[in-house]
């Protein structure tokens, strides 16, 4: 029941439903809502692609802290800015997924 709910959920915003008709509609938050779509699909926010070894949350973590989205193409402008990602989170996971993929880029040491 909850799965197919939560399929609904993900087909009305790929639809192009705001966020908070959504909620209306189902009795839950916004947020609630946007949580549901990451899980499901990260395209259903609007997320631009990601490298495989990184987390969406590590992903928008890095674009809020230096306004850039992890890909290939800004991967030395991240590396170079490194301290400026590390200095605005706290999370563990995000420094090692960074670290990590940067390392497989041969970006870091």
């Amino acid at each position: 029941m909850k799965l197919a709910r939560d399929k609904k959920i993900v087909a009305l915003r790929e639809q192009g439903m705001p966020f908070a008709l959504i909620a209306r509609r189902f009795g839950l938050s916004e947020s609630r809502i946007r949580a549901i779509c990451l899980s499901y699909r990260p395209s259903a926010l609007g997320v631009p692609p990601l490298p495989d070894s990184l987390s969406v949350i590590t992903a928008l973590e890095v674009d809020r802290s230096i306004g850039l989205w992890p890909n290939e193409e800004n991967a030395p402008e991240i590396a170079r800015r490194l301290t400026e990602v590390l200095e605005a989170t706290t999370r563990r996971k995000t420094i090692r997924e960074l670290g990590a993929w940067l390392q497989s880029l041969k970006l870091f040491p």
